[in-house]
């Protein structure tokens, strides 16, 4: 039963995995100052810091206590590595299928991240909170796919403690709104919080066969093409090498089976679309990670993308040609439901084109959820970034790309 799994994993001694986690976490960088400082502010109503991160005790906020789930899970993963889900390699390859919404497109495409926290009450009013009501705005806009873009709460376990929440927090919700069954419509990605729970939840629980991404194959990566386009879904968690599978990875050694399976794919004369979970940039569009500059272009011959859309920073991103990603269209689609307020890091710079600022009630530090909707029309894509609750797009531009 739930005891014996609760005993099998944290009946051992936690000090010893305490420290264990103690040597494999990062050197802090805050200050005595910054933290007597934050004790004093992170209670009500929590503080907000450069890249929209809210340091409060609130569920989802930084210090909710129950983030302690992805460090003993990563843990146990460090402790033993053999009990990590294997790799699938049988990934999804379809054909675009043609919009239902005119015959001037050819498909629409909703794109969500970082939207597994489940149903909870955010402001007391008996309500579901963001993330129903993010993917409820998505349902009215009657997308061709929905993608989701990686990370359910808190360690996207199965039977890993707390057990279930790849099921709760993700498929019960899913399932709630769009139904039930595999319609080749819904995708979704590995990611770092899914890994900490050894990515069991991923592969066995989301990827179920009679689930609604059971055409996945139970395979982190996938392409859907067509004349003009290639969308490559890619897991950049399964093989991140960094501490708490924050920085991305397509490839480890000799484990190339997703590197050779995008090199192996005909992309000539179309445009790709990239979707990863983890990051090509820094936040503020400043520097680029290794995931891009080694892993991203390895896997497409030296070349870039031409757009390439993640998650991971709670947050929603789009960075002009100022940024790192010079002419790439780069966009960070990572404020699907968790609690995040302006990030004030980016207030003026040349580098970002837009962010959600606007709070989601009055007087709150919290800004409004959101996704981003694609549509494709021949060479022509055109993008806009809705926010929770608001009819018409935010931020929205087109792209036609010879």
């Amino acid at each position: 039963g739930l005891e014996q799994i609760w005993a099998s994993y944290l009946g051992q001694p936690l000090k010893l995995l305490w420290e264990v986690l103690g040597f494999l976490a990062p050197t802090s960088k805050i200050t005595p100052d910054d933290y007597d400082y934050l004790v004093c502010e992170i209670k009500d109503p929590g503080v907000v810091t450069d890249d929209g991160t809210i340091y409060g005790t609130a569920k989802y906020e930084q210090l909710d206590p129950d983030w302690i789930y992805a460090a003993l899970n990563y843990g146990i993963n460090k402790l033993d590595p053999s009990s990590i889900h294997e790799f699938g390699t049988t990934p999804y390859q379809g054909q675009l299928l043609t919009s239902t919404s005119g015959t001037s497109v050819d498909a629409t495409i909703a794109l969500v991240g970082d939207w597994g926290t489940g149903a909870w009450d955010e402001d007391g009013d008996g309500g579901k909170g963001a993330a129903y009501a993010v993917m409820e705005q998505i349902k009215s806009l009657n997308p061709d796919y929905v993608i989701h873009l990686g990370d359910v709460y808190y360690a996207g376990t199965d039977l890993r403690p707390p057990p279930g929440e790849e099921q709760t927090n993700f498929i019960n919700m899913w399932t709630e709104i769009w139904g039930t069954g595999d319609s080749d419509r819904f995708f979704t990605l590995n990611s770092n919080h899914e890994m900490y729970g050894d990515a069991s939840g991923y592969f066995d629980i989301a990827l179920a066969a009679d689930g609604p991404f059971g055409h996945q194959n139970q395979t982190s990566y996938f392409v859907l093409q067509n004349d003009d386009w290639a969308i490559l879904g890619l897991d950049a968690a399964y093989y991140s090498q960094s501490t708490l599978y924050m920085e991305g990875n397509l490839y480890e050694g000799s484990n190339t089976s997703q590197l050779d399976f995008v090199q192996g794919l005909d992309l000539s004369g179309k445009r790709v679309i990239a979707l990863t979970h983890q990051t090509g940039m820094d936040y503020s569009g400043t520097t680029p990670s290794s995931l891009w500059t080694n892993d991203m272009k390895t896997a497409l011959g030296g070349n870039d993308p031409d757009f390439w859309y993640w998650g991971h920073i709670h947050n929603g991103i789009v960075y002009t040609d100022n940024s790192a990603a010079g002419t790439m269209v780069a966009r960070c689609v990572g404020h699907g439901a968790i609690p995040f307020g302006s990030a004030w890091g980016l207030a003026g710079s040349d580098k970002v084109a837009y962010y959600p600022t606007t709070p989601n009630s009055a007087g709150s530090i919290r800004v409004r959820n959101g996704f981003a909707m694609l549509t494709l029309s021949g060479s022509t894509l055109t993008e806009s970034f809705y926010e929770q609750g608001v009819d018409t797009p935010m931020w929205t531009a087109t792209f036609s790309i010879s």
